[in-house]
This record gives structure tokens, sequence and C-alpha cells, in this order.
């Protein structure tokens, strides 16, 4: 089975993944007023437990430090596609992944969806020049981890689950359960 890149997301173009499996089935089943992009309210989908093969995430979050090889790769990267601020954020010894990718996303999620996405998926074009395969990062605090495979050809399948979308009226309006 070959994944479907998602156009658009907290982190540009890529597979999403988590490793929680709740999660992962409100976005499988996730409703257009609740997509962070928009998108469409599909009525079923497949919540699958995948084996990933990434070398090289960025780890929004995790080291707080670079090593001599990420600083190069991230100068070769920026100056490449022209962002002197980011590049001057370098010059300082407590420049790391996090701070340097959030610049890239100028402001981040308070940002208009459209105006956020291109950002997300020119971050996302840079960190892959910087060479990395993937990002890691949590959306929102208080929300598991997700993994964003650039390469789909890293995925490989080891269970499906099929979901389904149940809707019924009740006094306060539709409510939406995921059946087995």
């Amino acid at each position: 089975t070959e994944f479907r890149v998602s156009p658009t997301g907290q982190y540009g173009a890529g597979v999403y993944l988590s490793a929680d499996p709740e999660f992962a089935r409100g976005f499988a089943l996730k409703e257009p007023k609740d997509a962070f992009f928009g998108g469409s309210s599909p009525e079923s989908g497949n919540l699958m437990t995948v084996e990933v093969d990434i070398k090289n995430p960025l780890n929004l979050g995790g080291p707080t430090t670079l090593t001599s090889s990420e600083r190069k790769n991230w100068i070769r990267a920026l100056k490449k596609h022209g962002r002197t601020k980011e590049l001057k954020m370098l010059e300082s010894e407590k420049a790391n992944p996090t701070l340097i990718y959030n610049s890239l996303l100028g402001g981040g999620i308070g940002q208009a969806a459209r105006p956020l996405r291109e950002a997300a998926e020119k971050a996302k074009l840079i960190a892959q020049d910087a060479g990395y395969d993937s990002i890691i990062g949590k959306a929102m605090s208080g929300t598991p981890p997700e993994v964003v495979v650039f390469d789909p050809a890293n995925i490989k399948i080891k269970s499906t689950e099929k979901i389904s979308r149940k809707v019924e009226a009740v006094d306060k309006g539709p409510q939406v359960r995921g059946s087995e």
C-alpha cells in the first residue's frame, strides 16, 4: 500500500502519524469545521499500525543545541532559500532547531490558515534541504506528538483497522462516534 501525502498540515506536506490510536482516529474522521486547514469529512477511514524508517527527524521541542554538522546544514539550506533572519539566529549559541523552525513559520498558529499553510510548506522544504527526513512535533499543548514523514516509501503497514462514522440526531445536534 502506498500512503498518500497530505498536501497540507501543521508541518507542511507529508504523511501524518501518531503513536496514540485515539488521536489518530480523530484525524481519520475529522469534521471539516475542526480541520486545521480545511478539508473533507470522510465517512470512513483506516487506522493502521505502521513501522517507520526515519534516519534524521527534526525533533521540535527536542535537543536544544545544534551539532556542528546540523549548523552547517541549516546554514546551507537557509542561504539557498534567502532566509537572512534565521541565518542571524544561527550566530547565537542558543540557536536550536525548534527556534529556527518556529521563526520560519513566522508566528505559527495565530496566523490565518492560508499564510500558515504556505509558511509550513516552505519551512518543511527548508528542513528537507537541511537534511531532515521527517518532523516530530506537537501541534498543541496536551496533544501527543505527531510524526510527519516526508517520503511515504519509508512507511510499512503492520496492521489495519477499518473505522467508520455514525451520526445520530439528538437534542444538542449531531453527535459523532467511531465504530469498529
